[in-house]
């Protein structure tokens, strides 16, 4: 199973990292799984993500889109 970075699943997703970081904070089941460490952009840029952990992003971020465009 390939895991991606956080900047190449942020490119996937179509978000910008503070987006990204914001529904992480909000929605912390859709945290990559890995050990638990506090929540900072800089942690964020280490965290691999697998695809099914994208996809999950990604259904969140369709079910409220509007709200991420405006971000």
């Amino acid at each position: 199973m390939d895991k991606k970075t956080t900047v190449e699943a942020i490119k996937a997703l179509g978000i910008t990292r503070k987006t990204l970081l914001t529904i992480l904070l909000y929605h912390p089941e859709l945290r990559p799984g890995q050990p638990p460490r506090p929540l900072t952009l800089v942690c964020c840029n280490y965290v691999l993500w697998s695809e099914a952990e994208i996809e999950g992003v990604r259904a969140h971020c369709a079910r409220h889109k509007r709200e991420y465009l405006a971000s």
